[in-house]
């Protein structure tokens, strides 16, 4: 499984943003684990989904949820494409929200039924709101036991690039939240304090957080 996820990476090595030792990681997580359903937030241009998506081609039941905003579908190449070329679409629900995936979310918290998914890779809205919410929806869908993987621990929207191309964004935050570490923030006063055993791969910059389990 290892050689099909390093040729993978060496393909599409150009393309952002994971690389081959973070997809490694998830692999190791989802294995070890006997994780099958993944939940991911923000796919951009879909190699991080397609990275999953191989890992879980070799899991029957395996599948990814994946979520993004509408202009990623039109990135290229983009999600479709990827997935396609690579002959895992099978593997994948992509859902594209108008506006956030916390709307699509609190959709999926409504209408079906819940906790479901085993991991989550939350990569998308890095600032404190959707950060923030987005964990404590993610959370109600989560099963006892499952993984947030929590990347870019050190984001923030002054040194962001991205940030800084879409000014007009970030107009009305302040200078001091503009400074702001929010995944870390959130991760380290949030989620540690809702029953989250919390670990961190500062290489990576990502948080680990497993939900406790309920004893039975």
């Amino acid at each position: 499984m290892s050689n099909e996820l390093l040729n993978l990476c060496k393909k599409y090595k150009d393309l952002p943003y994971m690389q081959y030792e973070q997809a490694k990681v998830i692999q190791d997580i989802i294995i070890e684990n006997n994780f099958n359903k993944i939940l991911e937030l923000g796919f951009y241009h879909g190699k991080s989904s397609l990275l999953i998506a191989s890992i879980l081609s070799n899991i029957t039941n395996g599948h990814l949820t994946t979520l993004d905003i509408e202009s990623a579908t039109t990135r290229t190449p983009n999600i479709y494409k990827l997935l396609k070329d690579e002959k895992l679409s099978h593997k994948v629900t992509v859902k594209v929200c108008r506006r956030s995936y916390t709307f699509e979310l609190m959709n999926e918290i409504i209408s079906s039924s819940r906790p479901k998914y085993d991991l989550c890779y939350f990569d998308g809205g890095h600032t404190l709101d959707y950060t923030g919410f987005g964990f404590y929806l993610v959370d109600k869908l989560l099963n006892p036991g499952g993984i947030i993987i929590f990347d870019d621990l050190n984001w923030t929207i002054e040194k962001s690039q991205d940030a800084q191309k879409s000014k007009n964004s970030y107009q009305n935050y302040s200078d001091d939240e503009k400074k702001m570490q929010a995944v870390r923030v959130i991760f380290e006063h949030l989620v540690k304090d809702s029953g989250y055993e919390c670990t961190e791969i500062k290489k990576l910059g990502w948080g680990i957080a497993r939900k406790i389990k309920i004893p039975q």
